[in-house]
């Protein structure tokens, strides 16, 4: 019984290490402006430090992700109410045909990128996920799983991280 104990203390201990380590770690990749390319549909490379000094909604997600489908009224409704004031990005990993036929069979109006690295490499294990970056490059607000971008709570909170 005193190894099953001693292995369940070691087992608690590992788990705790990689989780404060992995916490920390996403803590530390705060500027995806400098870590980040994607590439518009029509092909083009675009760095996210060509928005410098402008606040960025990064929505992560893909075609077969329900959730990630709900939220997009939500995105696209909030998008219009901050016109140029954001940039709205939503960036999946997906082929890029897949991501045009989406567009083209959705009638969302929203600004659809293919990303050139994997949601795990960013410490996102499930979809949708969403970072709102600041002014300054850093992490503001992020969120995994879905949320209802045009409620009051979720504008307030845009509106305080563009004012920031």
């Amino acid at each position: 019984m005193e190894g099953l104990t001693r292995r369940f203390n070691m087992m608690k201990y590992i788990f705790s290490f990689l989780l404060i380590t992995s916490l920390s770690s996403c803590q530390n990749q705060a500027s995806f402006r400098d870590e980040l390319a994607i590439t518009t549909l029509e092909g083009n490379i675009v760095e996210l430090n060509e928005y410098a000094d402008k606040v960025i909604f990064l929505n992560l997600w893909a075609t077969w992700c329900a959730p990630c489908i709900k939220e997009m009224p939500s995105i696209e409704a909030v998008s219009k109410k901050f016109g140029d004031k954001v940039e709205f990005i939503l960036a999946s990993n997906e082929e890029m045909e897949k991501i045009i036929q989406f567009k083209t069979k959705k009638s969302f109006d929203l600004n659809y990128v293919f990303m050139n690295t994997s949601p795990e490499s960013m410490g996102v294990y499930a979809l949708p996920a969403t970072f709102i970056i600041g002014k300054n490059g850093e992490i503001a607000f992020e969120e995994k799983g879905s949320r209802d971008w045009n409620s009051e709570e979720s504008i307030n909170l845009i509106n305080r991280i563009i004012n920031e």
